[in-house]
Order: structure tokens, then C-alpha cells, then sequence
């Protein structure tokens, strides 16, 4: 029997068309969507906004994975002169994207089939995709290929630890597996279920320095101790366990 060849982008991409809008409703209620906010969101703002404020005219922005546009619509109002393009791979997302933000530009490919010229770009971000690449050399190539000299590349990734916690039968987290490479299914809600695959710090930075990049800082976030009283069983579990992964690289000089 001929073995069938799974292809998580064609996969995840239907997964995203199906879902669209009832992920988009996911992301507008705070409460189905504290990691999201507090984990990812405010602390990859953090790190974006001071590259965003630089003094230099016109910068260009490429949200890769822009999903339904929060991120490129932040960035425009951030820095309103700058150039912001979102790409994503779902054209149901990218029609939510432009039904949200019609002001912005906002075009479907797959992150490692970047049609923009050679040193385009000045800063490229990418919210919580790189997960969803069986192989990060291409899209890395991709984009240190778009970049500009010293240009920055910010990305969040599901934490390579968290990935492999488990819970046991007793309800108590197992560290399985780390270092392996495969695909994993992991819901959303209910009725969307996601692949991803998982990849050491090992290969993640292995496969940046490949591509001429390095890597400046990487953020584990914490939920700040404001949050404990109001998301107890959130604060609680984000404070001992990891979630997400932020990192920041700068693209060297060819």
C-alpha cells in the first residue's frame, strides 16, 4: 500500500478556511483567549514597538501568518506611514482581514514562497505559525531573503516544553519526549483541530544561523502577578508551565 504524504500547510489551511470566522469570535472574547493575549500578543507588542518607533521613514512590515489582521492593524496604527503587508496562506482568514481592515494590504502565499523582492523589508513578524512548518529552512530562507541588512525578524512559536508536557492519568504534568521532530493534532475548540510539529531550541536557532540570522533575545512568558486574582486557574498554570516562545532575530549583513 502506498504510504499517503501528509502536508500539514494544505491541512492547517483548510482547517483555518473552515473555521475562520468562528476562530475570529475565539480571538474577540478575552476570556477564551487569556494565552493568546497575555502570553503572546502584549509580549511580542513589546518587542515590536520600539523596532516600529525607530527613527527611519516609510519602513516596510510583513506580518507573515497574519490570520485575520489584528497584528498588521496594530503595526498601521503604531506607525500609520509605514508599509504593512499581511500574508497568509487562508483566504477565508484573509477575507476576514480585509473585511476588518480594508485599508491594508493583504495577499495569500505560503510563508516560504515569498514573492517580494530581495532586502524589502525592514522588520518581519510572524504570531504563532513557525509551529505549523515541518521544515523552518525554507521559510527562514525566505525571510532573511526579503530582509534588509540588520533588518528584524520577531516570531512566536508554541513553547518547544510545553509541546511535550503531558498529563498523566493522576492529572500531573509529564515531560515526554523532547527531543524529536514529528507532528503533533492539538485542539483549538472544539471541532478544530490543528497540526503542528515540534522543534528543540536546538534547531530552531540552528536553522536561524543557517539563513544568516542571529538571534538577539528569547522571551518565556509569564502572566504578570496582576492577573492572579481576576484568572486564578490561568495565573496558576501559565506561572509554572510554558506556553509560548518569543524570539527575536536580526538579519546579518550579506
Amino acid at each position: 500500500m502506498k504510504k499517503i504524504k501528509l502536508d500539514p500547510n494544505r491541512i492547517n489551511q483548510k482547517i483555518y478556511d473552515r473555521f475562520a470566522r468562528s476562530y475570529w469570535e475565539k480571538r474577540q472574547d478575552l476570556k477564551r483567549s487569556l494565552y493568546n493575549e497575555f502570553l503572546e500578543i502584549r509580549p511580542m507588542r513589546k518587542i515590536l514597538l520600539p523596532l516600529i518607533n525607530e527613527k527611519k521613514s516609510k519602513k516596510k512590515i510583513l506580518d507573515l501568518g497574519c490570520g485575520s489582521g489584528q497584528m498588521s492593524a496594530w503595526i498601521s496604527k503604531c506607525d500609520p506611514h509605514a508599509k504593512v503587508i499581511g500574508v497568509d496562506a487562508s483566504s477565508k482568514m484573509l477575507e476576514l482581514a480585509k473585511e476588518n481592515y480594508s485599508y491594508l494590504q493583504f495577499e495569500q502565499t505560503f510563508s516560504h514562497k515569498l514573492y517580494f523582492a530581495d532586502k524589502y523589508f525592514d522588520i518581519v513578524t510572524s504570531s504563532l505559525m513557525i509551529h505549523y512548518l515541518k521544515d523552518l529552512g525554507p521559510t527562514f530562507k525566505a525571510v532573511s531573503r526579503v530582509l534588509k541588512n540588520h533588518g528584524h525578524f520577531v516570531f512566536s512559536i508554541h513553547h518547544p516544553v510545553g509541546e511535550v508536557l503531558k498529563k498523566n492519568k493522576y492529572g500531573a504534568l509529564v515531560l515526554k519526549n523532547y527531543f524529536h521532530q514529528d507532528w503533533y493534532r492539538w485542539k483549538m475548540f472544539p471541532g478544530m483541530n490543528l497540526m503542528s510539529y515540534h522543534h528543540t531550541f536546538e534547531t530552531i536557532v540552528e536553522a536561524l544561523n543557517k539563513n544568516h540570522f542571529s538571534l538577539l533575545e528569547i522571551i518565556e512568558p509569564r502572566p504578570a502577578k496582576i492577573l492572579a486574582k481576576r484568572y486564578p486557574d490561568f495565573y496558576k498554570s501559565s506561572s509554572q508551565n510554558p506556553s509560548f516562545c518569543l524570539l527575536h532575530a536580526v538579519r546579518r549583513p550579506r
